[in-house]
């Protein structure tokens, strides 16, 4: 059963506390460039993009199964 990654339901927002309004997160198998899957329902039978596209809040509902490496990138990338 999948389990909400640590940043699941977080704003992800810069240093100043502005949100990172149409930015994404990018997910991968750690130490690795490897995309890994992440989900938008606990079920596992959504997939997310990935990278998956944060809303005009900075937030998302990710998903996940295990560890991953995450990078986070601004609008402007």
């Amino acid at each position: 059963m999948a389990s909400l990654l640590p940043n699941g339901e977080q704003q992800f927002c810069d240093a100043t506390g502005v949100p990172y309004a149409g930015g994404s997160v990018y997910f991968y198998v750690p130490g690795t460039t490897t995309y890994k899957d992440t989900y938008q329902d606990i079920a596992q039978t959504n997939l997310n993009t990935n990278p998956v596209a944060l809303d005009v809040a900075g937030r998302a509902i990710i998903f996940g199964n295990g560890q991953y490496r995450q990078v986070l990138k601004d609008a402007a990338g």
